[in-house]
């Protein structure tokens, strides 16, 4: 005879989850039971069970305590995690800020051996026309070189970026020139406020020639960065190599001294009158935008947050996403010329405050509010870490990289509301995986996680009832970038729809009130219109119908066309406007005939790629957010989650071309194959989604999609899971 011992831990015989027995509380001893099935003679083994109630089954109880389902252990877990977490980072930290060895040249690839793709690790070229020629040599009978070669009177530099401690240092390089007249090849340095000075020059025509001087860093940031330059306006030919900057302990006799000034606010141009810094003031408006953030946060995350396997998964996932990206971050150096005005910028905050961020003199590579708390935060520790330029960088994308991980368990938290675990952990892992979205916050330095986070936030709050919160959250994404203003129509139909005229105006004073407290601080010494004028010449710098985008002008024009090229007698600028009116004219028809949450995310997406494919002075990098809104639905249908995977491939590739062009110095009028691929693989997506959205969401029904019938009526099971 068969006999069959089950061990349950309640009275079904089900592996899902089913309510106590009466008489037994929640986290009694029972919970903690385990149950097994023994098959007659066959070995002990593990089952499931079928949801169905035993007749008279054999049972054995067996009292188990796990010491993970004990609270005291669950805070342990948790605490171990969050400081494995931390670990991470201040390792990162600590190793790419330590004290430099005497002996190594900090000087990246000084001796000009490591590089690919006719470009020399760790340096860039930089020439403001295509008059002036740069080669990398690599070594092989001779050591590694640089060549600078102007043609017609013109200047052109290598530049490395360059970060040093106070204290002494000997720089030296070996310089050979010919025909160099009206000017001079020479080692200058580019310090934090803005000045270049070159330090040792040569002319004429001379033979290999060592020069070199002992220099003096009075404080950390002074020194930006070295360059190797042929200027101003000459026309000649120079080599470089064996780049050195050497830390010593004192100048040598036989070289030129040079003692560079404190790069205190006497280094710098002159504040305004009244000569106010905004430091006490931007510290509080900071940190109450801060707060919002983590209201946001806690309002969609709360819900999640009492399952125990839930929140492992979440950590365990954003704990290694952190140490990858942290790790790509150290590997790689990003783009030179973003990292050069990020660091300028962050040293000059450190020491003028947030009140003269906007000073005309200091140049017109700011930013909006958001990202200049940011520059302030990481100037502020790096005057009291003094990296170099590794750890500088890791400092400076430290936010970027905990802003994507809170998004990636955001999208995690959000899932877990309509679907269960499994397509939750799904739809993060798309997240986290998905190339492109890596490639520009760890490869690239970008910040754009910094502004699709709280843009997330506010449409998901928006959508569940919260609408003063949600545009709260968006204002705080525009006071990032301006970017963010591609939801603001989709939000405010969505709004009009779902909330009274009451809600309307909380959210419209909610909206002031983060303008008013993100700009403040900044607001002293300046015009009362500096909210537009910051924005107005932001929009003002790139006038290209398209700036390395895979868009739709970049399909019919090429890259980096003006904006002012007619079609039909009118400019892309205002065709490009029309186009993106049209798309918002679809999204509300599709608001007005669904009413449910996923239609409201399919026309959030479409608003924001159509935004990215049709309107002017669009950047490779502004696809970001669109992708952060095809991922919520891509499992609802085969036909969007081929639109993710090749809109992925879209943005990746956008990227990679973008990035090369910048450092190979590719500007002008251009349409390549790759453009024409990315382009129209975009406009494929976007026709797919428009199609899905008018055909494919009636069959659906206008709820969205069963699971949100099913969410209304039960709750899902992580959130009740103890």
């Amino acid at each position: 005879m068969t006999h069959c011992v089950s061990v349950r831990t309640d009275q079904v015989l089900s592996s899902d989850k089913e309510p106590q027995p009466s008489g037994h509380s929640h986290k009694s001893n029972d919970a903690t039971a385990v149950w097994w099935r023994f098959p007659g003679p066959h070995l002990l083994r593990r089952e499931p069970f079928a949801r169905q109630r035993s007749s008279k089954p054999f049972i054995v109880k067996i009292p188990m305590r796990l010491p993970y389902a004990e609270p005291r252990f669950r805070h342990r877990i948790r605490a171990a995690l969050a400081i494995a977490f931390l670990s991470i980072v201040a390792a990162v930290l600590l190793s790419a800020c330590a004290n430099p060895d005497p002996a190594k040249n900090l000087v990246r690839n000084g001796d000009l051996s490591s590089g690919s793709d006719g470009l020399p690790l760790h340096w860039s070229p930089d020439r403001p026309t295509s008059s002036s020629i740069l080669r990398w040599h690599p070594p092989g009978a001779e050591p590694g070189e640089l060549e600078i070669e102007n043609v017609t009177p013109t200047a052109a530099k290598w530049d490395q970026l360059l970060l040093l401690r106070p204290g002494w240092y000997h720089v030296a390089a070996d310089i050979r020139t010919e025909k160099v007249s009206r000017g001079y090849a020479g080692i200058a340095l580019l310090q934090s406020s803005g000045t270049s000075a070159t330090l040792v020059r040569l002319s004429g025509t001379s033979p290999w020639t060592h020069l070199g001087f002992n220099l003096r860093e009075q404080q950390w940031g002074g020194t930006l960065e070295i360059r190797c330059e042929l200027g101003p306006l000459v026309v000649g030919h120079s080599w470089f190599r064996n780049i050195q900057v050497l830390p010593i302990s004192a100048p040598t006799a036989d070289e030129p001294v040079i003692d560079l000034d404190p790069l205190g606010p006497a280094r710098m141009p002159p504040p305004r009158s009244p000569p106010k810094t905004g430091k006490l003031l931007g510290v509080g408006c900071g940190l109450l935008l801060l707060l919002l953030l983590g209201w946001g946060l806690f309002e969609l995350w709360r819900p999640a947050l009492n399952s125990r396997t839930v929140v492992v998964i979440g950590v365990s996932v954003a704990l290694l996403m952190t140490a990858v990206e942290l790790a790509s971050v150290a590997h790689y150096d990003g783009l030179h010329w973003d990292i050069r005005s990020f660091a300028a910028r962050a040293i000059q905050m450190a020491y003028r405050g947030p009140a003269n961020y906007y000073d005309p003199r200091l140049g017109d590579d700011f930013y909006p509010p958001a990202i200049a708390y940011d520059q302030w935060l990481v100037g502020w520790l790096g005057t009291i870490l003094m990296p170099g330029v590794a750890g500088f960088r890791v400092l400076m994308q430290v936010p970027p990289i905990i802003c994507s991980v809170l998004l990636a368990l955001t999208i995690f938290f959000v899932a877990l509301r309509t679907d269960t675990v499994q397509r939750a952990v799904i739809l993060m892992l798309l997240y986290v995986l998905n190339p492109g979205l890596f490639y520009d916050v760890a490869v690239w330095a970008q910040n754009d996680s910094m502004y699709a986070l709280p843009m997330f936030l506010s449409f998901v709050l928006v959508l569940r009832g919260r609408p003063a919160l949600g545009w709260a959250l968006a204002a705080l994404a525009i006071l990032v970038k301006p970017q963010p203003v591609a939801l603001l129509p989709v939000l405010g139909l969505i709004t009009l729809l779902r909330q009274g005229p009451l809600q309307w105006t909380f959210s419209l004073a909610a909206v002031a009130a983060v303008i008013v407290i993100g700009f403040l601080p900044f607001q002293l010494n300046h015009h009362i219109t500096l909210v537009p004028d910051v924005y107005a010449q932001i929009g003002e710098r790139f006038r290209s119908a398209s700036s390395r985008a895979f868009n739709f002008p970049a399909l019919v024009f090429g890259m980096d066309v003006p904006d002012s090229v007619r079609v039909a007698g009118v400019s892309y600028f205002v065709l490009g406007g029309f186009l993106v009116l049209a798309t918002y004219v679809f999204v509300a028809r599709l608001l007005l005939q669904h009413a449910g949450d996923r239609a409201a995310t399919l026309a959030a997406f479409i608003g924001v790629l159509g935004f990215f494919l049709f309107a002017p002075r669009m950047h490779e990098r502004y696809g970001y957010a669109a992708l952060v809104f095809l991922i919520p639905i891509a499992l609802e249908s085969p036909l969007l989650m081929t639109a993710l995977l090749l809109l992925s491939a879209a943005f990746y590739s956008n990227l990679l071309y973008g990035m090369g062009g910048i450092e190979e110095l590719r500007f002008g009028a251009s349409r390549p194959w790759i453009v024409i691929c990315g382009a129209l693989l975009n406009l494929t997506v976007f026709a797919a989604s428009v199609w899905y959205a008018s055909y494919r969401l009636p069959a659906l029904g206008s709820v969205g999609s069963a699971s949100e019938e099913r969410s209304e009526t039960a709750p899902s099971a992580p959130a009740t899971e103890q």
